[in-house]
């Protein structure tokens, strides 16, 4: 009988996810192990029913019949549900577990040196570029990683004997919705830009770009900018942006030598520490533009518009549970926050044009639809040089 390898991990279609277990495909089809993912949709809603509901997909399997079992905790976005799974794997787990880039005391880990690459990346602006006012924006500090690429930039400014002020650090969401939030806390109580902001992952390297952007503020000429994760959107962008190439396949695929290791009985460490490069790029001056201005407006609509649709999703998903007037405007409000549109609608109809027959026509809205809200994206924009 092959042996069963169980996965449990979240938001599978992000591309972190794609790769990993991509690369857990592959190494495990090499070394003859069926696989069997458990996976969620993510957190959505303030529905308590429903977070318990993608939670239960860690209690699908029947563990202690499991061969092997790989752990991706960071991509859980459920209140709660690493606790439970650690505890789950401790009482029924008879097989090797590995937790793969956040540690795991008791627990076999595949991790990433991501203080080691913060710090390079901060060398790099203090001795290749000069700079010595340089930002950091940190993601979630609740995180381990976040607490290990902030040490990584402070040891280094520490090393160079550069003082970092409290408005030189910001403490972000590791997405992209807290850009302008971000570039206004560095500017607070000066009049000019950084000469660098190191972002502790890409997506919020992207919302200080755009931002910047807005702001008529040039990249690289005005202020350098760096992400880590090295997405595929960092790539496309214009410019593009210089980032931190973790090695996610290395990481799949170290995560199944493992399992087959001990498996077999060969002696195998705790700890397997895989190190990130730098790929340098046109948002430190240092790199090429691979794609021409056009097509990295593009490219980058076509991201916008993805995850734009997928907070409609989850708006729609939390609809299924509002009843009333207000707790429709509620939802509403608090998902096309994150929706980049200028201006957006909220109509009702009848219960009998509900009911009918819905028919092809140019307008989105009928004479029968009443208005109810009209919500604005207000802009409030300081301009600064």
């Amino acid at each position: 009988m092959r042996q069963k390898i169980g996965i449990f991990i979240g938001e599978v279609t992000s591309e972190y996810q794609e790769v990993i277990l991509k690369a857990i495909f592959r190494k495990t089809k090499e070394l003859n192990y069926d696989v069997f993912v458990f996976c969620n949709f993510g957190a959505y809603g303030n529905n308590v029913l429903y977070a318990e509901g993608e939670k239960s997909s860690i209690r699908i399997p029947d563990i202690s019949r499991l061969d092997g079992i790989i752990v991706g905790e960071d991509t859980f976005d459920i209140d709660g549900m690493e606790n439970e799974l650690f505890i789950l794997l401790r009482q029924q787990a008879e097989c090797p577990v590995v937790y793969i880039r956040n540690p795991k005391e008791g627990f076999y880990n595949v991790l990433v040196e991501d203080g080691e690459a913060i710090a390079d990346i901060t060398r790099h602006f203090i001795k290749d570029h000069g700079f010595r006012d340089i930002c950091f924006m940190t993601g979630d500090m609740r995180s381990e990683d976040a607490l290990v690429r902030h040490k990584g930039f402070l040891t280094v400014m520490e090393e160079e004997g550069i003082p970092v002020t409290d408005h030189m650090v910001f403490e972000g969401d590791y997405w992209r919705s807290k850009g302008k939030e971000a570039v206004d806390w560095f500017l607070e109580g000066r009049d000019t830009y950084p000469q660098a902001i190191i972002c502790s992952n890409d997506y919020m390297a992207l919302s200080i770009c755009d931002e910047l952007k807005k702001r008529g503020i040039r990249i690289p000429e005005d202020i350098c900018v760096s992400g880590y994760d090295d997405i595929l959107e960092v790539r496309r962008y214009h410019p593009s942006i210089t980032s931190i190439k973790a090695p996610f396949a290395a990481m799949g695929e170290k995560a199944v030598e493992i399992i087959d290791r001990v498996r077999k009985g060969v002696e195998q460490k705790r700890v397997e520490w895989l190190k990130p490069e730098i790929q340098l790029r046109r948002s430190c001056g240092c790199g090429k533009q691979e794609i021409v201005d056009d097509w990295s407006s593009l490219l980058h609509k076509v991201f916008v518009q993805e995850d734009d649709t997928k907070q409609l999703v989850l708006l729609t998903t939390e609809y299924q549970d509002a009843f009333e007037e207000d707790e429709y405007l509620r939802v509403a409000e608090r998902y096309l926050q994150n929706v980049r549109c200028s201006k957006a609608y909220l109509c009702m109809c009848s219960e009998e044009e509900k009911s009918s027959e819905v028919k092809e026509r140019d307008e989105f809205y009928s004479d029968e639809m009443i208005l109810k809200r009209i919500f604005l994206r207000i802009r409030r924009e300081k301009n600064m040089m």
